[in-house]
């Protein structure tokens, strides 16, 4: 199975937009305390949370020059700030949103909240998450 010809303009109809099956929340965020206040935070910026299948957490945010910041993962990847801010996007959206992205992801306790989040899961049908 060969891929699709890009010049080809008929190939080009089975690209989709990410945004038709996730939304977002804010990136670019600077400073711990503008991204852990959810009344900024916790809202879409891309995509929309009443079609999308998919949410997409946006945990990160940037520090002088607008460039990623160890300093600051420190804080937003602190196990209570990464546990209430997943809450309070559940909360506004109504549903956990499915991918969580940080920066810095060694830094914190980020991978045991999201296994936390993960084991309270309800099984798919098939048995697993």
């Amino acid at each position: 199975n060969e891929g699709s010809d890009c010049g080809d303009p008929l190939s080009l109809q089975v690209i989709r937009s990410t945004y038709d099956y996730t939304f977002e929340t804010p990136f670019g965020i600077n400073g711990a305390d503008n991204l852990l206040d959810p009344t900024t935070s916790c809202v879409a910026s891309r995509g929309s949370p009443e079609s999308a299948a998919f949410g997409i957490t946006n945990h990160y945010a940037n520090g002088f020059l607008d460039l990623p910041s160890e300093e600051i993962a420190r804080v937003v990847n602190a196990r209570d700030n990464v546990r209430e801010r997943i809450r309070a996007c559940h909360e506004a959206f109504g549903r956990l949103l499915n991918l969580v992205l940080v920066d810095f992801w060694s830094v914190g306790e980020v991978i045991d909240i999201i296994q936390e989040f993960n084991a309270d899961l309800p099984p798919t049908r098939e048995g697993t998450l």
